[in-house]
């Protein structure tokens, strides 16, 4: 994909959480260390994170969100990414999708993160709507990156203890029959192998790629934000896709294992800032395996 310009933009449509590493609190830091700007649109403001965090205050901005769209729009700005998280309601979902078709640009990238779960339960507010809603989103998406939790609500298939290759292929074929050209199901657990993988489907190509890696204990918030914003951020600056989910997998690597040794708690997330020095330093890498 050709970028229009040195330094690409990207409209991160994300919540911001004064305390705890997730959602902008990641996608900011991460993908300006890769040399991109991030132009944020927060879907809401919390004192906290939501996870592992009790009696937080939030503030919805699904009515401001219009306003900064209409004066972007007024500004003329057009942006070589549009990359949306968490929504927190199935209006902001019709917002989004209104977004993308208005600052659609032709070379543009949309990543749709749909943030709907986690270890086979939905988030608070999820509700059927939500999903449908999430359903229609992903066909305008042109990457997605739902984990094994989320494509399971989007698809309405029950969550296996270990996939084999006919299943994982048979999901990302189901989820890029919606729209999305690369599918990408994170955290998938693989059978026979014991261990688990990132599965990608390439539409356009016809090809599935596995990218496996060994699950270290530990849930920290925000890894999914840190690995979806990899994956653009490489993209955006000229890396192939494979390339970029190694990136992706082998900083998140370091980077738990990190945390896990300096003690942090859970719910304060990932150690981004020692990590993030080293995110592009040791260039690219294309390798995967064939499913």
């Amino acid at each position: 994909m050709e970028l229009k310009r040195s330094v690409p933009e990207v409209a991160a449509i994300h919540d911001l959480s004064g305390y705890g590493r997730s959602a902008l609190t990641v996608c900011i830091p991460v993908l300006s260390a890769m040399g991109v700007q991030v132009c944020p649109l927060p879907t809401a403001v919390l004192s906290t994170q939501t996870d592992g965090f009790d009696h937080y205050a939030m503030l919805d901005m699904a009515d401001f969100m219009p306003k900064i769209a209409k004066h972007w729009e007024q500004l003329d700005i057009s942006f070589d990414a549009i990359y949306s998280g968490f929504l927190g309601s199935s209006g902001q979902i019709s917002f989004v999708d209104e977004f993308i078709h208005r600052f659609k640009r032709p070379g543009q990238i949309v990543l749709v993160d749909p943030v709907l779960g986690d270890g086979g339960i939905p988030y608070g507010p999820i509700n059927g709507n939500h999903i449908k809603g999430m359903k229609h989103l992903i066909k305008h998406a042109d990457i997605i990156t739902p984990n094994v939790t989320e494509a399971s609500m989007l698809l309405r298939r029950d969550i296996k203890k270990a996939f084999s290759v006919t299943e994982i292929k048979d999901w990302l074929y189901a989820l890029a029959a919606a729209g999305p050209r690369y599918v990408m199901i994170t955290s998938v657990p693989v059978e026979h192998e014991g261990s688990y993988a990132v599965c990608v489907y390439d539409k356009s190509e016809d090809i599935y790629m596995k990218f496996p890696f060994t699950l270290i204990p530990g849930t920290y918030p925000g890894t999914g934000d840190t690995f979806s914003s990899i994956v653009l951020g490489g993209i955006l600056k000229g890396n192939s896709v494979p390339a970029s989910v190694n990136k992706a997998l082998k900083f998140l690597s370091a980077t738990i294992e990190l945390t896990n040794r300096a003690g942090t708690p859970y719910r304060n997330g990932l150690a981004l800032e020692a990590m993030l020095p080293e995110l592009w330093k040791d260039g690219s890498d294309e390798a995967y395996e064939k499913l």
